[in-house]
């Protein structure tokens, strides 16, 4: 028996063809000559609920026969059938779907460019603005769809045609959103490229817009101000931003303020990079080399505009990650009663255990950002009794959280935290400390709540931010309704922003490979 019958069934086709179900999808292939990327790439595929999913593995110099073979060999009935093709030029593959379609009156839907395997079984059809999957129909004129499979929410082409009016800047197609970033093609690039691909949580109901990357210049928020005034309305408030690359120097603004400011309105960006793990959607910090840190708490982050950068307070946590451990009680959003009078309260920086009726240097803790390297818990001390008690709570919770986030984690009176300290600290972790993290143990995500919008400029449904003086045209909330990802979770990715720096493409130069 063939050992890839054991991936499914295995149907004889003509000719030495055999078809195999595989995963999601059918498999053409020669008798028993599956290479290890098509199998890898078809049990990687998401579900196609429009259409017979069917990767075609055949020699570049394979006999017309074979073509022939291939159209007999498709599933029966008058379902459309979307074919990922390998080891063919663009117009090689165009001309077989045209053939398809007129040879069998049936629509078959093609790759017109380069096909890029992205994170959660999802496909990128890239190579310039005209490229994408494109539908043929028996008799009717092709028609060019978007550039992801699955179909993400809010895939268009008015999207997919944005370009910048800044020359060193460019925009780009990813799997899970958009990618701008300084033009030009360098290693830096490239890597950064293979790794948003493979890594980067493709969600179809969020659309990612990555900003830079580790080892490039920066990217302006003006820059990335006129691409977001470009987008459809309908997806704006669909946005997450991904602060990928280093952030220029903007005075005293964050580049999630800098970037409210610009558009006038609430914008929402991920504390780290989402990452796709084979239960869903993450968010781990991003260390200057490109690679992983640690699992965040504080998942995603409102930036509303400042009229003045120099008192913007700190973003509000908007999507988090649930503290494990028992005995925590939600008492508000992000925030945990661990004794009748003491809560842990979920922070940029990591977990913040204080008394429950608040402290005085609350803007403070809240505006540390993340550090790469290292998780905080930060506890209060406001004399040598509350130190003692709080530090013995800390301790407790400390205990309790995931492995892999204890052991990069440091615990830190708030007395002493400011931002220089809580980069001397991090320092103090080795990469034999990085190295070694168990990423086996489950974590518990908590949802998203929703976003208040506006009903009317200038004023909130939410009473809290009723006072802040929005701009008329609050960009995210236009005419659009607020989406959030998912984040019921349970597993934890490798270490790395990927399994692999190298994404499986499908080009002209080979087979699937």
């Amino acid at each position: 028996m063939s050992r890839f019958r054991r991936l499914g069934l295995r149907e004889r086709a003509t000719d030495g063809l055999v078809r195999h179900t595989v995963g999601n999808a059918f498999v053409l292939c020669s008798e028993d000559v599956m290479s290890p990327g098509t199998k890898a790439l078809a049990l990687s595929l998401s579900a196609d609920p429009d259409h017979h999913l069917m990767v075609v593995d055949l020699p570049p110099d394979s006999p017309v026969s074979a073509w022939e073979s291939l159209a007999a060999s498709m599933p029966k009935g008058r379902r459309p059938v979307r074919l990922v093709i390998g080891g063919r030029s663009r117009e090689a593959v165009a001309m077989t779907g045209q053939w398809l379609s007129t040879r069998l009156k049936r629509t078959f839907v093609v790759p017109d460019g380069v096909v890029s395997l992205g994170a959660g079984g999802s496909l990128l059809v890239h190579s310039g603005p005209n490229s994408g999957w494109v539908r043929f129909r028996p008799g009717r004129a092709p028609r060019l769809e978007g550039k992801r499979f699955p179909k993400p929410q809010w895939e268009s082409a008015e999207l997919n045609g944005i370009e910048t009016g800044n020359p060193a800047v460019v925009t780009e197609p990813l799997p899970g959103g958009l990618w701008i970033r300084p033009g030009g093609e360098t290693e830096a690039v490239a890597l950064s490229r293979s790794r948003l691909i493979s890594g980067m949580a493709f969600q179809p109901e969020v659309l990612s817009i990555v900003v830079g990357g580790p080892d490039l210049p920066p990217v302006a928020p003006a820059d990335v101000a006129e691409v977001c005034r470009l987008l459809p309305v309908a997806c704006r408030a669909q946005v997450r931003f991904v602060e990928y690359g280093p952030s220029p120097a903007t005075g005293v603004a964050t580049f999630g303020h800098s970037l409210a400011n610009l558009l006038g309105g609430d914008i929402v960006c991920y504390g780290g990079m989402p990452i796709h793990t084979a239960a869903g959607c993450e968010v781990f910090t991003v260390r200057p080399d490109g690679t992983l840190g640690w699992n965040m708490f504080a998942q995603q982050l409102v930036y509303r505009p400042q009229a003045t950068p120099i008192l913007a307070g700190a973003p509000e946590v908007y999507g988090y990650r649930r503290p494990a451990g028992d005995g925590l009680t939600e008492v508000a959003p992000a925030v945990y009663a661990r004794e009748p009078d003491v809560v842990v309260e979920v922070v940029r920086s990591g977990l913040w255990v204080r008394p429950a009726n608040g402290v005085a240097n609350a803007g403070r803790i809240r505006s540390i950002p993340a550090d790469p390297l290292a998780h905080f818990i930060t506890f209060e001390a406001a004399d040598v009794e509350q130190a003692g008690r709080m530090r013995a709570v800390a301790e407790d919770v400390l205990a309790q959280i995931d492995p892999p986030t204890r052991d990069v984690t440091r615990l830190v009176p708030a007395t002493t935290v400011h931002s220089a300290r809580v980069k001397d600290i991090s320092r103090e972790l080795t990469e034999t400390d990085l190295a070694a993290l168990d990423l086996s143990v489950p974590t518990t995500v908590v949802a998203s709540p929703a976003l208040p919008l506006p009903e009317a400029p200038g004023v909130s449904e939410d009473p809290e931010i009723s006072e802040i003086d929005l701009a008329e045209d609050n960009f995210f909330a236009e005419n659009a309704t607020v989406v959030d990802s998912p984040l019921t979770l349970t597993r934890m990715p490798s270490e790395d922003l990927v399994a692999s720096d190298q994404p499986v493409i499908l080009d002209g130069g080979g087979r699937l490979r």
